[in-house]
């Protein structure tokens, strides 16, 4: 068999792994789109009383989750 190459291919879902598959689903909430729900909060940058907010679990489950706000009129953002 000397001088012989060999070549082989073998597809992602060959060789099946929890760990590829949580990964996918942790990659694939990114891909949806975000609608931000409104709320009346004044922004501390430029006084507007309209701001856009979402939640997102940055810790374990057990603790709460992190508000992210975001002014509609002047974009400032803070959590």
């Amino acid at each position: 068999f000397e001088g012989i190459e060999t070549i082989s291919r073998s597809q992602e879902t060959a060789f099946p792994s929890q760990l590829r598959n949580k990964r996918s689903l942790v990659q694939g909430v990114g891909q949806t789109e975000r609608v931000n729900a409104r709320v009346e909060e004044v922004c501390p940058q430029c006084g507007e009383n309209e701001m856009t907010f979402y939640t997102m679990q940055m810790r374990s489950a057990d603790e709460g989750q992190t508000v992210f706000y975001k002014c509609v009129k002047c974009g400032h953002g803070f959590s």
